[in-house]
């Protein structure tokens, strides 16, 4: 049973309902405020530590590079994608990425990453058959991924999704499949003559070095600014093939870079530093770690603290208010 225990991947399972968000808020009700920063503390280190152990098994097949690449394509996933996204890095890995871009100019690589991508997980394919009622630039746009998709290798092309849904209700313009995948894809052209492992891994060595005049907390901007790369997408300015956004947007915005660098980055570094027997990185990666913003809260997050607030509150109603407002009335009573 531990065994399977250790393969289950609890993020991955559906929680959106509130009958199954558990009873932990019941536990925490009990504790005073230190003793439950310790409990929280305690398990963010273990969910951390689980990580690292989850894709230390994935580097026994691939490398730290591939390894990186999945763990933050995941990460880059909305709720009920995740698992889709790292299947898509899978599917074809950073190097056959890279070696598809090698002969496209660097002014077009990001233009073509995108139809690398978006063709790989069957969006470009299932919406090009709609080209008559698109707006001008969308049109041109999707032609221009279709130049460059059958540039590709047939070997990359038929390795295509055909059946896959990316549509899925409550998700927020800003944070749709495409507009991710379209995040990578730059990052992907970005790093055309190095990768992104390599130059966080980079940065953890600068960081360790200046450890006496830097804190260990700009550490995490920093590998947070690695996926803000400079762009001027299509998609910084639309939800979907045709459909506008607002204003023009990043396409990884600041909360989802900072989750990506604490789901996704720390521990495929903290990986590399145990591979390399660096215990003084790992060190520092792991105070990092300690030292990093805090997350938005997840929907489960959310739930059990509202719980115990709304516990709370009604415990100070029936403390305070109640007694109160018994006493009033009886001071009513008695007058009448």
């Amino acid at each position: 049973m531990s065994a399977y225990q250790t393969d289950i991947v609890l993020e991955d399972y559906p929680y959106k309902t509130a009958h199954v968000h558990g009873r932990c808020y019941e536990t925490l009700q009990q504790l005073a405020p230190q003793e439950v920063c310790e409990v929280l503390d305690r398990a963010g280190d273990t969910r951390l530590q689980q990580r690292v152990w989850r894709w230390s098994r994935r580097e026994r097949e691939v490398s730290l590079m591939q390894v990186m690449y999945e763990t933050v394509l995941r990460a880059l996933g909305s709720t009920g994608h995740r698992q889709h996204f790292q299947a898509l890095a899978r599917t074809v890995s950073w190097d056959e990425l890279q070696r598809c871009l090698g002969s496209i100019p660097l002014q077009e690589r990001g233009l073509a990453a995108e139809a690398l991508l978006l063709g790989i997980a069957g969006i470009l394919s299932y919406n090009t058959y709609t080209c008559g009622t698109m707006d001008a630039e969308t049109r041109q746009y999707v032609m221009a991924l279709q130049d460059y998709w059958h540039t590709f290798p047939a070997d990359v092309q038929q390795c295509a999704w055909h059946d896959m849904n990316w549509r899925q209700p409550h998700v927020r313009p800003a944070n749709t499949p495409e507009r991710r995948l379209a995040g990578m894809a730059q990052i992907l052209a970005h790093y055309h003559d190095t990768s992104l492992f390599d130059a966080a891994v980079a940065l953890c060595h600068t960081s360790y070095r200046e450890r006496a005049v830097q804190p260990v907390r700009t550490l995490s901007h920093a590998l947070a600014r690695l996926l803000d790369v400079p762009t001027l997408s299509y998609w910084t300015r639309r939800a979907h093939l045709g459909g506008r956004i607002s204003k023009g947007q990043r396409l990884i915005g600041t909360q989802r870079s900072r989750t990506v660098v604490i789901d996704a980055m720390l521990p495929a570094l903290m990986l590399y530093a145990q591979h390399s027997a660096d215990a003084a990185l790992h060190a520092h990666l792991l105070a990092c770690y300690h030292t990093a913003p805090l997350l938005p809260d997840n929907s489960r997050a959310s739930c059990s603290c509202s719980r115990t607030f709304v516990a709370t509150m009604k415990a100070i109603a029936r403390a305070v208010i109640f007694p109160s407002c018994e006493r009033h009335w009886e001071t009513m009573s008695c007058q009448v």
